[in-house]
């Protein structure tokens, strides 16, 4: 933390002095800070490199009847900590990497996870035999978050290949650093990442018509995650479109960002090659409410909840800036085939008895709504390389999420006689409803340093982890605060 301050006093000073330097009017150097970036390049700008990063580091706090009694504690948390290298050349290419050096995280928090001896050489393995890892160890990785290489043919058609979000809301094609609140709404982060990952592995069709009039997006990838190789030869398509019907009206000042489209992703995920879990449902501060595992009483095995055939959704945004005000929001529904099968049987042909089953589905519906006000400063710091004044804003979100489990639902039509074992109501079936209220504001010193807080109150009328200790209906308060460097 000591190491950090003078680290961030230097960037706050440098943006400053170099921003000052920017509005004099000095002829441009072919290496230093230019334009809110630091460059370096050839003197006609045919080759253009710009290294970047940025680190979020949070405190998180919750509240609430029962936290007491789970994990979840106060605690210092790096959320993000990237480093990218991009670049442009010959005009019409460009490219992005960046890398995940890794979130703050504990491995092994049991002590039971990792039992590296089960015995001695000749010793029968018992429970006192067995020795294990060290318990609450730091868990770190770095990984490849985001990659792209794009040709540029004209404004309105570039293609691109890389490890990218896939064209499906407009929260999740929102870079993490530019997000209005600390993390996205339930609705595109908890949602939108059950049709697909957060990004993957694609190649992407993309333009800008007119002047910013109309902009759309469409792609296929393999739907399997970050990283992932495709398991089952099957693909994700995603497409998204978006107009701005006053993007050329310079005389209606922030209305001219008025904002309205939709966005659509259908892929399927084949039984006999998809293994892995359905994703795990989580607040923004990390609180698990739905988890893709659970214990059969009947067959007294864990059971896994796995996606399986058709997986899809739709969506709808608006945006709409009004002088100090801005006003945004957004609608999802998906409907998921799922696959319930017993721990070690996840590889077992799924018509064949006993793994699978049943086949079910997740399905349902969220949105958010936000609204928030700058108090004082530009109404896009995060753009404007030159405010030395800061600026700050004020936000509220609510938002509902909606979504009913059906753990054998689709068994009867889609398995062969004596395949799964259960038809019918399924023992982990249910509604998922989550109700949160967020008081948040942030703060631009400059465009490279960023102060985020805020409050949520997360409500549960119908959704418990079976094995947690807090109430099926149950209330959640998570504090966040987080400062952010980028340069």
């Amino acid at each position: 933390m000591k190491i950090g301050y003078p680290v961030i006093a230097a960037v706050v000073l440098f943006s400053r002095v170099a921003a000052a330097e920017s509005v004099s009017g000095a002829p441009a150097s072919l290496a230093g800070y230019r334009n809110g970036s630091f460059t370096l390049r050839d003197e006609k700008e045919n080759f253009v490199i710009s290294p970047s990063g940025f680190f979020q580091m949070d405190h998180l706090s919750y509240w609430g009847p029962g936290i007491g009694d789970t994990a979840l504690k106060p605690t210092f948390a790096f959320r993000r900590v990237r480093l990218s290298l991009a670049g442009q050349f010959l005009k019409r290419w460009d490219f992005r990497i960046e890398f995940e050096m890794g979130r703050t995280a504990l491995d092994n928090t049991s002590g039971r996870a990792d039992e590296p001896v089960a015995a001695p050489p000749g010793v029968q393995p018992t429970p006192a035999t067995a020795q294990y890892a060290p318990a609450q160890t730091v868990k770190t990785h770095a990984q490849l978050a985001v990659m792209f290489l794009n040709y540029k043919i004209a404004p309105a058609l570039n293609i691109r290949i890389g490890q990218l979000p896939p064209g499906f809301t407009m929260e999740q094609m929102t870079l993490p650093q530019y997000y209005p609140f600390m993390e996205k709404a339930l609705a595109t982060r908890v949602m939108g990442q059950q049709v697909y990952y957060a990004v993957d592995p694609e190649i992407n069709v993309w333009g800008v018509l007119g002047n910013d009039l109309l902009t759309y997006y469409v792609a296929y990838g393999n739907g399997a995650g970050v990283n992932r190789l495709n398991t089952d030869g099957r693909g994700d398509i995603s497409a998204r479109v978006y107009a701005r019907p006053f993007s050329g009206r310079t005389d209606l000042g922030p209305m001219r960002e008025l904002q309205f489209g939709g966005s659509v992703i259908y892929g399927s995920r084949d039984p006999l090659w998809t293994y892995y879990d359905y994703n795990p449902m989580t607040t923004g501060a990390n609180y698990l409410f739905w988890r893709p595992t659970y214990t059969n009483s009947i067959v007294g095995r864990t059971v896994h909840v796995i996606p399986a055939h058709d997986q899809w959704g739709l969506a709808a945004e608006l945006r709409v800036p009004v002088d100090r005000f801005d006003f945004q929001g957004e609608f999802v529904y998906l409907d998921n085939g799922t696959r319930e099968v017993v721990e070690g049987y996840q590889n077992q042909d799924p018509t064949a008895a006993p793994g699978t089953l049943g086949f079910g589905r997740m399905r349902g519906m969220g949105y958010y709504i936000f609204g928030g006000v700058w108090l004082f400063g530009p109404r896009t710091p995060s753009k404007d390389h030159a405010n030395t004044d800061g600026a700050l804003q004020l936000m509220l979100r609510w938002e509902q999420m909606n979504l009913k489990y059906e753990g054998y639902s689709r068994t009867s039509s889609t398995t062969s006689t004596g395949a799964p074992a259960f038809t019918g109501k399924g023992p982990y079936d249910g509604n998922i409803r989550v109700n949160a209220l967020t008081y948040g504001a942030h703060y631009w010193a400059t465009k490279h340093i960023r102060v985020s807080g805020q409050w949520t109150t997360y409500v549960f009328p119908e959704v418990a982890i079976p094995t947690s200790p807090l109430a099926p209906r149950h209330t959640l308060h998570e504090l966040m605060f987080r400062g952010q460097v980028y340069f």
